[in-house]
């Protein structure tokens, strides 16, 4: 038996998770902004 399953992620906590979370390139952006300003 496989102990890994599929899971459509639109539904329960991971659904809320994904549409709520920023893009990898926000995410990005925002520490690269945090880092100028610590650098500062």
């Amino acid at each position: 038996m496989n102990a890994f399953f599929i899971v459509p992620i639109d539904r329960g906590f991971i659904g809320r998770l994904a549409r709520t979370h920023p893009s990898t390139e926000k995410r990005v952006e925002r520490l690269q902004e945090l880092e100028r300003e610590l650098s500062t």
